[in-house]
């Protein structure tokens, strides 16, 4: 019934901005505090990324206290990420190199060498290069969440969250 859908691509932090500008109808992001209704959608580890040429490569984990010498490379860093919210609650001062703007080009510059990333798993488990995904010891993990506001999302996309939740294993929150 001329329904336009619109897929909107951002961080976290641009697309909660978007929602609570209510230019969005509702948002699939990292959890973050704020007015809205959550759906969670699943729990994702978070994880440093290494060349493979990097002395930890072949370690089970790379521990969080080592973001503090190694050179890193953050993506959004003028945004609040998950990488910078774990690091400042573990008290992690990370000793930040270079900067992106995107999280492909973060993983292009682990991958040649430039320094190490964190990142969700979700991220970069879709590229092939040569880098590895290590756990980081303490563990972190981040909720991926639905977020819309109460009371202002329209009834088409109201009907595509209830799609979405009998079709997942959604768990609603409040």
């Amino acid at each position: 019934p001329e329904i336009e859908i619109s897929i909107v691509q951002g961080n976290s932090t641009e697309l909660i901005a978007a929602l609570m500008e209510h230019k969005l109808d509702f948002v699939i992001a990292s959890k973050r505090n704020g007015d809205f209704n959550l759906i969670h959608l699943q729990q994702v580890q978070m994880c440093a990324c290494v060349a493979s040429s990097h002395p930890l490569a072949t370690s089970q984990v790379y521990p969080l206290k080592r973001f503090e010498t190694d050179k890193m490379i953050a993506p959004y860093s003028d945004s609040e990420t998950d990488y910078a919210i774990a690091l400042k609650e573990n008290k992690i001062n990370p000793n930040i190199v270079h900067v992106t703007s995107d999280v492909y080009s973060a993983y292009s510059m682990v991958e040649a060498g430039l320094g190490v990333a964190f990142l969700n798993r979700l991220e970069p488990e879709c590229w092939d290069g040569d880098v590895v995904l290590l756990p980081t010891d303490p563990i972190v993990n981040v909720d991926i969440e639905i977020m819309y506001l109460e009371n202002e999302i329209g009834p088409s996309a109201n009907k595509f969250l209830d799609m979405v939740c009998n079709n997942m294993d959604c768990s609603m929150m409040e």
